[in-house]
């Protein structure tokens, strides 16, 4: 009986590692979506202004974000029933795009 209990808490200790991992991975996604977000707001600013800038930094961040995601992807099975799961989710970061101006509207109505 000992032993079914055991495995009941391993198995428990297991799906929670889990969750806790879908959490992060997630959370991760939000962040990636908006620096994607970020990154299409600094492009449109450079069209406008006809300024071809340096997106090196937010492509850096972009690849930080993708790799953190495979990671947290790559440890879906959790395996170390041992271990108390954890989340990780870190402060969502201010975006560093500048907020449009009054002259700059937040949408662009084309007409055909």
């Amino acid at each position: 009986m000992h032993d079914f209990f055991d495995k009941l808490g391993a198995a428990a200790r297991r799906a929670a590692g889990n969750v806790a991992n879908e959490v992060n991975v997630a959370a991760e996604k939000q962040r990636l979506s908006d620096a994607y977000r970020d990154l299409g707001k600094l492009c449109y600013q450079a069209l406008k202004k006809g300024e071809t800038p340096d997106f090196s930094a937010e492509e850096a961040k972009i690849d930080a974000l993708l790799a953190k995601i495979a990671e947290l992807k790559d440890r879906r099975n959790v395996t170390d029933v041992d271990t108390e799961p954890t989340v990780t989710v870190e402060p969502k970061a201010e975006p560093a795009a500048e907020a449009p101006t009054a002259q700059e509207p937040d949408f662009v109505i084309v007409e055909e």
